[in-house]
């Protein structure tokens, strides 16, 4: 027979310093469901935490659009208005790209009774990021959304959301009773596989993407992502009426036009730097789960 002897306040005792404990993390912003994890979160190693949004402000803003032939910086700001002739001094590739934009997003335009402190006449709300981000950058260039949306209804326009795990979004559109097209966007680490051609931003030429022009691409991708940026294709390709209503997912995966790389920041939400060294110093390890580029990831990291 085995006799265990327990002080009769050492259950409440233990039950007041698990209180006191979750109250010390309340103070701090932590949400505790279950009081003896308090015990354990003393004894953590590792601590994971997604990158958007929790290191990163998650406030996206377009600040690089790259082209074979051209590359144009922009200064970060949402409170920007430029005209796009600034920039984009063909009028046939102009088009194109909005249209690629303006089409191949998720958002909802509201119209406006009294034009904003920016003058513009609508906005655009949109839950992905990525989107919003794009959707500012159109504002920004005097390029309202909606003069290309009305022009398509339901029945000339059908979409793919962005699947996290295929990392792209494809709108298939019928421009006309001869003509359909699908636009598209996603990760840069396909365009080598899925990008044949590429349009000249300066003259609106069709041209073959060869080894050289691929390998310049690449290497000012590999820059952006080095400086933190989320890179993403623009392409677009001419399709038949069966690819349209078939509307197979795989379709992008080939013979696709390049318009443009954009270079999206996230910026690093302050006070992240000195929480990282906290953890470190306590000897707690900071691992950071993101499906980003592995390149931009580790430059974030560093």
């Amino acid at each position: 027979v085995i006799t265990v002897s327990l002080p009769e306040g050492l259950p409440m005792a233990i039950a007041l310093t698990l209180a006191f404990s979750l109250k010390r993390l309340m103070d701090k912003n932590n949400f505790v469901r279950k009081m003896h994890s308090c015990e354990t979160m003393g004894g953590a190693n590792y601590i994971l935490t997604d990158k958007t949004g929790t290191l990163t402000t998650n406030e996206l803003c377009v600040v690089k659009i790259l082209n074979i032939e051209q590359e144009i910086e922009l200064i970060e700001g949402k409170d920007i208005r430029e005209n796009h002739e600034q920039y984009f001094k063909n009028d046939f590739y102009w088009h194109l790209l909005r249209k690629a934009l303006s089409l191949n997003i998720n958002g909802h335009i509201s119209f406006l009774n009294v034009p904003n402190d920016y003058g513009d006449n609508e906005e655009c709300s949109s839950k992905n990021k990525t989107d919003k981000a794009i959707i500012d950058l159109l504002y920004r260039l005097k390029s309202p959304i909606s003069e290309i949306e009305e022009k398509y209804n339901n029945r000339n326009k059908k979409q793919i959301p962005f699947d996290s795990n295929k990392k792209r979004m494809i709108t298939f559109i019928k421009e006309n009773e001869d003509e359909y097209k699908i636009y598209t966007k996603g990760t840069t680490e396909y365009i080598k596989d899925y990008c044949k051609y590429y349009i000249n931003s300066k003259t609106g030429e069709k041209k073959l993407l060869d080894e050289n022009s691929l390998k310049r691409l690449e290497n000012k991708i590999e820059i952006y992502n080095n400086d933190m940026l989320r890179t993403i294709y623009v392409c677009y390709k001419d399709i038949n009426l069966d690819d349209f209503e078939n509307k197979d997912e795989n379709i992008d995966k080939n013979d696709l036009i390049l318009l443009a790389v954009l270079g999206i920041r996230d910026t690093i939400r302050k006070g992240v730097k000195e929480a990282v060294k906290k953890c470190k110093e306590a000897s707690v390890n900071i691992i950071m789960v993101t499906g980003d580029n592995i390149k931009t990831a580790i430059s974030i990291a560093k």
